[in-house]
């Protein structure tokens, strides 16, 4: 899948867009494909270095839409499309 990361704070010009492999949504997780993505407060202070991301990448984009196309076994309230 597509991600835009930061690889360091600061500019905007340190967006990059890569690849990443497909999450495996867990036990009680869903994964959707993501058909718009929004940015909001929060990843323009990550840019900025004021919010850490946790997870070392900083991926953006929290705000999304989409369609459901994996779900984690014990899901049963949503399926996938």
């Amino acid at each position: 899948m597509k991600a835009i990361v930061l690889k360091e704070t600061g500019s905007v010009l340190n967006f990059q867009l890569i690849e990443v492999p497909d999450p495996e949504p867990d036990t009680h997780e869903v994964r959707i494909r993501v058909l718009a993505a929004g940015f909001n407060p929060a990843d323009y202070k990550m840019r900025l270095g004021q919010v850490p991301s946790g997870d070392g990448l900083n991926i953006l984009g929290g705000e999304v839409s989409g369609a459901i196309d994996a779900v984690g076994e014990s899901v049963d309230q949503f399926s996938t499309g």
